[in-house]
C-alpha cells in the first residue's frame, strides 16, 4: 500500500542526469514537493517507478526536482508523467529506481 503525501500532478518534463525538469506552467514546491521526500513516477517513459520503489528528492525549486545521487534518469524530453510524493515509505520500498538500459 501506498500513501501520497500530495496530490498526484500530471506535467510535461524532461529527465537529464538526476533532474526532472518542468515544461508546463505551475511548481514543484507550489504542488508540495519537498526536500527529503520520496517520490512516485507514472506515465509512459523509462523513468515510471516500479511498484514499491522510489525516486529519493535531494533538491527542489520551482521548474526542477534534483534526485539523489543513488537515482540515474535515462535521458527522455517532452514526457507527460503523473508525479506524486510519497508519504512515509516503509523501508523495504526506499531501494531507488533502476536505470534502464
Amino acid at each position: 500500500v501506498v500513501f501520497l503525501g500530495a496530490q498526484p500532478v500530471t506535467a510535461t518534463v524532461d529527465f537529464v542526469g538526476s533532474m526532472i525538469a518542468r515544461r508546463t506552467t505551475g511548481s514543484w514546491l507550489a504542488d508540495g514537493f519537498r526536500i527529503g521526500q520520496f517520490i512516485m513516477v507514472e506515465g509512459d517513459t523509462d523513468n515510471a517507478t516500479d511498484d514499491g520503489v522510489f525516486y529519493g528528492v535531494l533538491d527542489v525549486s520551482d521548474s526542477v526536482i534534483t534526485l539523489t545521487s543513488d537515482n540515474a534518469l535515462v535521458t527522455e524530453f517532452f514526457e507527460t508523467v503523473t508525479i506524486a510524493p510519497v508519504s512515509s515509505p516503509s523501508p523495504m520500498s526506499l531501494a531507488v529506481a533502476p536505470a534502464s538500459v
